[in-house]
């Protein structure tokens, strides 16, 4: 396996975080706004939007999976990055605490939607053959938070621990979802 520094590991989990959120800022747009979009959405193509929803809800979902997976050393994820900085000797004792009680706290957040990926996207839960119709168990407001946590972290770890003066910000793309919905007449 090719050697990597904390540095590029940071960089490389920044940049999904800024498409995860640049997902979920398309998805608000589209299923987030209100009820009464939805219900037009549905009336224009309901079956499109179905897949649309349930495409971007799993990827979003992956992603946010992905970012809190245990350290198994193949993969880049927030646990793989405190490991990561703990065998360069980058992290001080509080630091390294400090970093370990925000994973943490980020993956007791994350924990329905860590859940519903192992029942509803990698593997098909027995529970949901008789009952079909599962509840997400988590709400749009909890997708945010968890976003939020995670700029927190890498946020922390490159500025008090990294030190490279960088400051991760909620900035993403222009919303094409937006410029979509306005055209079809739902703004």
């Amino acid at each position: 396996m090719k050697k990597f520094s904390s540095e590029v590991l940071l960089n490389d989990i920044w940049e999904r975080l800024v498409f995860l959120r640049f997902e979920w800022k398309q998805y608000r747009e589209l299923f987030g706004h209100s009820e009464d979009r939805m219900n037009r959405l549905n009336q224009i193509a309901p079956s499109f939007f179905y897949v649309v929803h349930k495409a971007m809800l799993i990827s979003i979902s992956l992603g946010i999976s992905r970012l809190t997976d245990r350290d198994q050393k193949k993969f880049a994820s927030l646990d793989t990055l405190e490991k990561k900085l703990r065998d360069e000797g980058a992290l001080s004792i509080a630091d390294s605490n400090q970093l370990a009680t925000m994973i943490i706290a980020l993956k007791q957040k994350a924990m329905p939607i860590i859940l519903w990926r192992h029942t509803e996207i990698a593997h098909r839960a027995l529970s949901r053959v008789s009952n079909p119709i599962p509840s997400l168990g988590f709400s749009l407001a909890d997708i945010e938070n968890i976003l939020e946590r995670n700029r927190q972290i890498l946020n922390f770890v490159s500025s008090r621990i990294l030190k490279t003066g960088l400051e991760f910000e909620s900035i993403g793309p222009k919303d094409d979802a937006e410029a979509f919905v306005k055209h079809l007449g739902l703004a």
